[in-house]
């Protein structure tokens, strides 16, 4: 037997069992992860088996290297290697927006607070302007900071994209600038009092029981000659991403716990900026798709608002809360040699197919 068919017997074994035992059959709302995830027979939660081998039939012609489907709690279908740690590109900017939530929960973190105020008044290539240290922690979440300076980690073709220094004041132009993102990890450490790695290790991967991270071997800091906010990267598998997509989808609760407020859930996945990505909106750090202002989310038109995490090559984490329903997708970033990129289009293809094994056609 391949190993393929041996992972395929696999899951049908645990998706069997998953309705076998004691509390395979909890309600929606009583399910909460533990140590291990739950799973359940695709179709006694109302999914199509032909739906979702037609999903895994178009994951096949994909370079993708895990994908976990979860509703309502539960594991639907995964594929590939669910528990491998993959470095996640820019899916890190949306796991910072949660951990900036939990400290301005706790009263540390000031949106209003300035640059200047935080003494981030110069960078290597100089004195920041009046102007530019005059940005809030709101506006670089946001992305809103009006910064444009080396940044560590910035794509050389994205170089001359970038608009002009003091172009705009901060607040009146949105830009997918890395400078705003890197600087957040600075204003963190300094509002917070807490390193961003500790952080996360205490305040998401404990308490919502992350299966496969280890702080010392899947985050770390990359510095560069451009600037001295340095790179903050992650590494965190398709399984540990659904537990935070459902967190999200559950409005900050844990298994009746409080993680981060549903004020700071709903006010971070709003859309403050329209984008020029495919349409989305922008939030706090995470892009947002609302069908009720006609915003499809790659083609797609869930109920109520989406959102997502996406990250370079290939990387989402997408969450309906109406349906309760979370997806996670990774490529092999580290190899990125033998990977092929699932873009934008591939990503909508896909989740149009899981739309429809769910019995809510794409577009509709």
């Amino acid at each position: 037997m391949s190993g393929a068919s041996k992972a395929g017997c696999l899951r049908a074994a645990l998706l069997a069992l998953a309705v076998a035992v004691p509390g395979g059959t909890a309600s929606a709302g009583d399910v909460c992860p533990q140590e291990k995830w739950e799973y359940v027979a695709p179709a006694s939660a109302g999914w199509s088996g032909e739906g979702l081998a037609r999903v895994e039939d178009y994951l096949k012609t994909l370079d993708t290297k895990g994908l976990v489907i979860v509703q309502d709690g539960r594991v639907i279908y995964e594929y590939g290697q669910p528990h491998a740690s993959r470095e996640i590109a820019s899916m890190r900017k949306s796991v910072l927006s949660i951990l900036v939530g939990i400290q301005h929960d706790r009263g540390k973190i000031k949106l209003d607070k300035t640059l200047a105020q935080m003494g981030i008044v110069e960078d290597k290539t100089g004195a920041l302007t009046a102007d530019e240290q005059g940005a809030t922690t709101e506006q670089l979440l946001e992305a809103r900071g009006c910064i444009y300076l080396p940044s560590v980690g910035l794509p050389e073709s994205w170089v001359a994209g970038m608009p002009a220094r003091s172009s705009c004041k901060p607040g009146e132009r949105w830009y997918y600038n890395n400078w705003d993102f890197n600087a957040l990890a600075e204003v963190f450490r300094q509002q917070s009092g807490s390193d961003l790695f500790d952080a996360l290790k205490t305040d998401l991967a404990e308490p919502l029981q992350f299966e496969d991270f280890s702080k010392w071997i899947d985050t770390r800091y990359r510095n560069g000659v451009e600037s001295r906010f340095p790179l903050y990267e992650m590494r965190i598998s398709n399984a540990d991403l659904a537990r935070i997509g459902l967190l999200m989808a559950r409005g900050g609760d844990w298994c009746g716990k409080r993680i981060v407020s549903r004020e700071w859930v709903e006010r971070s996945t709003r859309p403050i900026s329209k984008t020029t990505v495919r349409n989305l909106d922008y939030g706090y750090l995470w892009w947002v798709a609302e069908r009720s202002q006609q915003v499809t989310f790659f083609g797609n038109k869930p109920p109520g608002r989406s959102f997502a995490a996406l990250g370079a090559g290939g990387q989402y984490v997408f969450v309906n809360p109406e349906l309760q329903l979370v997806v996670t997708h990774t490529v092999d970033r580290e190899n990125k040699r033998a990977a092929r990129e699932v873009g934008y289009t591939s990503f909508g293809k896909l989740l149009g197919l899981i739309l429809e094994a769910r019995g809510n056609p794409a577009g509709t």
